[in-house]
Protein backbone atom coordinates (compact mmCIF):
# COMPACT_ATOMS: atom_id res chain seq x y z
CA UNK A 1 0.00 0.00 0.00
CA UNK A 2 1.26 3.55 -1.06
CA UNK A 3 1.98 5.89 1.98
CA UNK A 4 0.56 9.34 2.35
CA UNK A 5 3.03 10.66 0.78
CA UNK A 6 3.82 8.55 -1.72
CA UNK A 7 3.71 10.40 -5.35
CA UNK A 8 0.99 10.44 -7.62
CA UNK A 9 0.92 9.48 -11.23
CA UNK A 10 -1.99 9.97 -13.63
CA UNK A 11 -2.41 7.72 -16.61
CA UNK A 12 -4.52 7.50 -19.25
CA UNK A 13 -5.26 4.24 -21.33
CA UNK A 14 -4.78 2.48 -18.68
CA UNK A 15 -6.95 -0.66 -19.58
CA UNK A 16 -4.41 -2.62 -21.49
CA UNK A 17 -1.39 -2.44 -23.14
CA UNK A 18 1.77 0.42 -22.48
CA UNK A 19 -0.87 1.99 -20.16
CA UNK A 20 -1.18 -1.33 -18.05
CA UNK A 21 2.14 -2.12 -18.15
CA UNK A 22 3.25 1.41 -16.88
CA UNK A 23 0.65 1.29 -14.16
CA UNK A 24 2.23 -1.99 -12.89
CA UNK A 25 5.49 -0.29 -13.11
CA UNK A 26 4.84 2.69 -11.03
CA UNK A 27 2.50 0.50 -8.34
CA UNK A 28 5.87 -1.35 -8.08
CA UNK A 29 7.35 1.10 -6.92
CA UNK A 30 4.92 2.71 -4.75
CA UNK A 31 3.77 5.32 -6.46
CA UNK A 32 -0.44 6.26 -6.35
CA UNK A 33 -1.90 5.58 -9.49
CA UNK A 34 -4.54 7.41 -11.06
CA UNK A 35 -5.80 5.24 -14.09
CA UNK A 36 -8.40 6.53 -16.54
CA UNK A 37 -9.82 4.54 -19.37
CA UNK A 38 -13.08 4.10 -21.09
CA UNK A 39 -12.94 0.15 -19.90
CA UNK A 40 -12.77 -1.38 -16.85
CA UNK A 41 -8.48 -2.45 -16.52
CA UNK A 42 -7.55 -5.99 -14.93
CA UNK A 43 -5.75 -3.95 -12.13
CA UNK A 44 -6.70 -4.67 -8.34
CA UNK A 45 -4.11 -2.50 -5.85
CA UNK A 46 -4.99 -0.36 -2.81
CA UNK A 47 -2.40 2.07 -4.80
CA UNK A 48 -4.39 2.07 -7.89
CA UNK A 49 -7.53 4.58 -8.25
CA UNK A 50 -9.76 4.13 -11.60
CA UNK A 51 -12.30 6.58 -12.99
CA UNK A 52 -13.98 5.68 -16.60
CA UNK A 53 -13.55 8.24 -18.80
CA UNK A 54 -13.60 8.99 -22.61
CA UNK A 55 -11.24 11.58 -22.75
CA UNK A 56 -12.19 12.46 -25.90
CA UNK A 57 -14.68 14.34 -24.49
CA UNK A 58 -13.57 17.68 -22.87
CA UNK A 59 -16.73 18.16 -20.73
CA UNK A 60 -15.61 14.29 -19.39
CA UNK A 61 -12.28 15.43 -19.23
CA UNK A 62 -13.59 18.45 -16.55
CA UNK A 63 -15.67 16.44 -14.19
CA UNK A 64 -12.68 14.05 -13.67
CA UNK A 65 -10.55 17.15 -12.50
CA UNK A 66 -13.21 18.56 -10.64
CA UNK A 67 -12.63 18.92 -6.76
CA UNK A 68 -9.43 16.48 -7.09
CA UNK A 69 -7.26 17.57 -4.01
CA UNK A 70 -4.60 15.40 -4.29
CA UNK A 71 -1.11 16.97 -6.73
CA UNK A 72 0.30 14.93 -9.32
CA UNK A 73 3.64 14.85 -9.64
CA UNK A 74 3.87 13.35 -13.04
CA UNK A 75 1.12 12.71 -15.61
CA UNK A 76 0.95 10.64 -18.69
CA UNK A 77 -1.08 10.93 -21.71
CA UNK A 78 -1.07 7.65 -23.32
CA UNK A 79 -4.28 6.64 -24.56
CA UNK A 80 -4.51 6.87 -28.39
CA UNK A 81 -5.64 5.17 -31.54
CA UNK A 82 -4.70 3.74 -35.10
CA UNK A 83 -7.16 5.38 -36.49
CA UNK A 84 -7.81 5.03 -40.59
CA UNK A 85 -5.40 4.27 -43.04
CA UNK A 86 -5.03 4.91 -46.93
CA UNK A 87 -4.08 7.13 -49.08
CA UNK A 88 -4.10 10.83 -47.27
CA UNK A 89 -6.67 12.44 -49.61
CA UNK A 90 -8.89 9.75 -49.53
CA UNK A 91 -9.22 9.80 -45.99
CA UNK A 92 -12.47 11.53 -45.14
CA UNK A 93 -12.25 14.46 -42.90
CA UNK A 94 -14.07 13.34 -39.95
CA UNK A 95 -12.03 10.11 -39.62
CA UNK A 96 -9.15 12.30 -39.47
CA UNK A 97 -11.01 14.98 -36.77
CA UNK A 98 -11.51 10.92 -34.52
CA UNK A 99 -8.04 10.66 -34.68
CA UNK A 100 -7.30 13.93 -33.42
CA UNK A 101 -9.46 14.13 -30.97
CA UNK A 102 -8.17 10.76 -29.29
CA UNK A 103 -4.65 11.60 -29.99
CA UNK A 104 -4.00 15.22 -30.01
CA UNK A 105 -6.97 17.11 -28.26
CA UNK A 106 -7.09 14.77 -25.04
CA UNK A 107 -3.74 15.11 -24.43
CA UNK A 108 -4.50 18.79 -24.63
CA UNK A 109 -7.37 19.07 -22.68
CA UNK A 110 -5.71 16.80 -20.32
CA UNK A 111 -2.94 19.38 -19.90
CA UNK A 112 -4.73 22.23 -19.27
CA UNK A 113 -6.68 21.11 -16.35
CA UNK A 114 -3.47 18.33 -15.03
CA UNK A 115 -1.49 21.37 -14.88
CA UNK A 116 -3.87 23.46 -12.20
CA UNK A 117 -3.82 19.99 -10.15
CA UNK A 118 -0.01 19.25 -10.58
CA UNK A 119 3.45 19.98 -8.24
CA UNK A 120 5.54 22.22 -9.27
CA UNK A 121 8.74 20.22 -11.54
CA UNK A 122 5.94 17.94 -12.20
CA UNK A 123 7.10 15.54 -15.53
CA UNK A 124 4.21 15.56 -18.45
CA UNK A 125 4.82 12.59 -20.55
CA UNK A 126 3.05 12.62 -23.90
CA UNK A 127 3.67 9.04 -25.99
CA UNK A 128 4.60 9.89 -29.45
CA UNK A 129 4.88 7.54 -31.77
CA UNK A 130 6.35 5.82 -35.02
CA UNK A 131 5.51 8.34 -37.73
CA UNK A 132 6.68 11.69 -35.92
CA UNK A 133 9.73 11.99 -38.12
CA UNK A 134 9.58 9.56 -39.91
CA UNK A 135 7.86 9.16 -43.20
CA UNK A 136 4.88 6.56 -42.51
CA UNK A 137 2.74 6.09 -45.90
CA UNK A 138 -1.18 5.38 -45.79
CA UNK A 139 -0.82 6.27 -42.09
CA UNK A 140 -1.60 9.89 -41.90
CA UNK A 141 -3.93 10.48 -39.16
CA UNK A 142 -1.83 8.26 -36.98
CA UNK A 143 1.76 10.00 -37.53
CA UNK A 144 0.55 13.39 -38.25
CA UNK A 145 -1.50 13.52 -35.22
CA UNK A 146 1.83 12.47 -33.38
CA UNK A 147 3.57 14.93 -34.87
CA UNK A 148 1.10 17.01 -33.18
CA UNK A 149 1.82 15.50 -29.67
CA UNK A 150 5.27 16.33 -29.77
CA UNK A 151 4.78 19.19 -30.75
CA UNK A 152 3.02 20.21 -28.12
CA UNK A 153 5.09 18.86 -25.38
CA UNK A 154 7.64 21.60 -26.83
CA UNK A 155 5.27 24.35 -26.74
CA UNK A 156 4.13 24.30 -23.34
CA UNK A 157 7.75 23.66 -22.48
CA UNK A 158 7.97 27.22 -23.19
CA UNK A 159 5.29 28.42 -21.74
CA UNK A 160 5.08 26.83 -18.33
CA UNK A 161 8.31 27.00 -16.98
CA UNK A 162 6.64 25.38 -13.25
CA UNK A 163 6.22 22.03 -14.93
CA UNK A 164 8.44 19.78 -17.55
CA UNK A 165 7.10 18.69 -20.73
CA UNK A 166 8.47 15.55 -22.75
CA UNK A 167 7.38 13.66 -26.07
CA UNK A 168 8.38 9.83 -26.21
CA UNK A 169 8.73 7.07 -28.62
CA UNK A 170 8.45 3.99 -27.09
CA UNK A 171 8.97 1.85 -29.72
CA UNK A 172 7.58 -1.34 -30.68
CA UNK A 173 5.79 -3.03 -28.50
CA UNK A 174 3.43 -6.02 -28.58
CA UNK A 175 0.09 -4.36 -28.12
CA UNK A 176 -3.51 -4.65 -30.13
CA UNK A 177 -3.54 -1.40 -31.06
CA UNK A 178 -0.65 -1.87 -32.93
CA UNK A 179 -1.02 -5.53 -33.65
CA UNK A 180 -4.27 -4.03 -35.96
CA UNK A 181 -3.15 -1.15 -37.08
CA UNK A 182 -0.12 -2.85 -38.78
CA UNK A 183 -2.42 -5.65 -39.66
CA UNK A 184 -4.48 -2.71 -41.58
CA UNK A 185 -1.35 -1.40 -43.38
CA UNK A 186 0.16 -4.87 -44.34
CA UNK A 187 3.15 -4.35 -42.32
CA UNK A 188 4.87 -6.86 -40.70
CA UNK A 189 4.76 -6.52 -36.73
CA UNK A 190 8.81 -5.66 -35.69
CA UNK A 191 10.44 -7.21 -32.80
CA UNK A 192 9.40 -5.59 -29.83
CA UNK A 193 11.49 -4.14 -27.43
CA UNK A 194 12.03 -5.01 -24.01
CA UNK A 195 9.62 -2.73 -22.09
CA UNK A 196 12.30 -2.15 -19.16
CA UNK A 197 13.82 0.09 -21.88
CA UNK A 198 10.67 2.23 -21.81
CA UNK A 199 10.84 1.93 -17.97
CA UNK A 200 13.92 3.76 -17.48
CA UNK A 201 13.70 6.08 -19.70
CA UNK A 202 10.25 7.22 -17.90
CA UNK A 203 12.13 6.78 -14.59
CA UNK A 204 15.03 9.24 -16.21
CA UNK A 205 12.65 11.46 -17.16
CA UNK A 206 10.88 12.12 -13.67
CA UNK A 207 14.86 12.54 -12.38
CA UNK A 208 15.20 15.29 -15.38
CA UNK A 209 15.10 18.11 -12.71
CA UNK A 210 17.64 20.23 -14.63
CA UNK A 211 14.43 20.19 -17.41
CA UNK A 212 17.45 19.70 -20.20
CA UNK A 213 15.63 17.41 -21.94
CA UNK A 214 12.21 19.18 -21.36
CA UNK A 215 10.42 20.19 -24.55
CA UNK A 216 12.39 17.17 -26.93
CA UNK A 217 11.67 13.90 -28.34
CA UNK A 218 12.75 11.28 -27.03
CA UNK A 219 13.02 7.71 -28.00
CA UNK A 220 13.57 4.85 -25.66
CA UNK A 221 16.73 3.53 -27.73
CA UNK A 222 18.45 7.21 -27.67
CA UNK A 223 21.77 7.43 -26.09
CA UNK A 224 20.78 10.52 -23.66
CA UNK A 225 24.52 12.46 -23.72
CA UNK A 226 24.37 12.26 -27.53
CA UNK A 227 20.92 13.80 -27.59
CA UNK A 228 22.07 16.99 -25.22
CA UNK A 229 24.63 17.22 -27.66
CA UNK A 230 23.24 17.95 -30.49
CA UNK A 231 21.64 21.57 -31.50
CA UNK A 232 18.55 20.39 -32.34
CA UNK A 233 18.49 17.24 -30.45
CA UNK A 234 15.00 15.82 -29.85
CA UNK A 235 12.97 18.58 -31.84
CA UNK A 236 11.20 17.73 -35.26
CA UNK A 237 14.36 18.58 -36.83
CA UNK A 238 16.81 15.75 -35.57
CA UNK A 239 17.65 13.15 -37.59
CA UNK A 240 19.81 10.43 -35.38
CA UNK A 241 21.01 6.48 -36.59
CA UNK A 242 20.22 4.58 -33.78
CA UNK A 243 21.30 1.00 -32.95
Amino acid sequence: MASRTARTVFLSGVSRGIGDGLAGFFLRRGWRVLGVSRTKPRITHPAFTWRRCDITNPAAVARLFRGRRRRFDCVIANAATGGPVGPALSIPGASWRAVFDANFFSHLEVARHAVRHARPGAAFIFLSGRGAVSPRPFAGPYAISKLAVTKLAEQLSGEYPRFRFYAISPGAHDTRMARAHLRALGESAPEPLPFVLLERLILRLIKDRSKRLSGRLIHVRDRISRLLSLPEGGYILRIEKRR
